[in-house]
């Protein structure tokens, strides 16, 4: 009997090598396909479009990188489970609302709801620019999801996560943008800061990754 066993157990080794190396090889084709989708989101996502006035201070829409971005989303999932405020009996967390500040064209709020791999609610994003805001509901067809906003006077207390690529190239700005956001933040709601100036040294938050991107306001 013993035999049999260590026989049975080879051929499933056999079998998930064999399996294994099916899925390596297709490894470059999918980093391929990647490359040429990160390229076309960023030509989809910004092309040719003016973006209207916007103030000098502001930057002009920036794509972040794709792998930093599901970075983020990865490092918010990790966070999100371990937090027993964001229980939930059926999932691996409750489903949050996300909004993304300075969205421009929507690529980011596009991608994060095109698979179900995350548990998101509502995800919106906003920008100052409104031809990028029409461009990218026409594009991705995101609708209302997508609209024109003023981060300075934007309500960020309904939502459960903020997610922003910095939006200031003035640092003046950018901390008074940062230090407006966190006051209006929900207690407990994460808030994920590429680019921050201000919040690891925030009282009022508390550090949830060690790349100094992802925060939670404390209560």
């Amino acid at each position: 009997m013993e035999v049999i066993d260590n026989m049975v157990g080879d051929a499933n080794l056999v079998s998930t090598q064999s399996n294994l190396k099916e899925m390596i090889a297709f490894v470059p084709q999918i980093q391929d396909k990647l490359k040429i989708m990160e390229a076309a989101l960023n030509q989809i996502s910004v092309g040719k479009v003016e973006e209207g006035d916007v103030p000098e201070s502001s930057f002009g829409y920036i794509p972040i990188d794709l792998g930093d971005f599901f970075d983020s989303l990865f490092d918010l999932e990790a966070a999100l489970i371990a937090d027993s405020e964001f229980k939930d009996a059926d999932l691996a967390h409750r489903r949050v609302d996300l909004v993304e500040v300075g969205c421009g064209s929507g690529r980011n709020v596009f991608l994060a709801t095109a698979t179900d791999r995350f548990e998101f609610g509502k995800v919106h994003g906003f920008d100052l620019s409104a031809p990028l805001i029409e461009h990218g509901r026409q594009i991705f067809a995101k609708g209302k999801d997508l609209f024109v906003a003023d981060c300075m006077e934007f309500d960020y207390a309904p939502y459960d996560v903020v997610y922003f690529y910095r939006p200031f190239s003035d640092e003046a700005a950018q901390q008074r943008f940062e230090d407006r956001l966190v006051d209006n933040l929900s207690p407990g709601a994460y808030v994920i800061g590429c680019g921050n100036l201000s919040f690891p040294d925030d009282r009022r938050l508390l550090a949830k990754c060690e790349n100094g991107r992802l925060f939670k306001k404390l209560r």
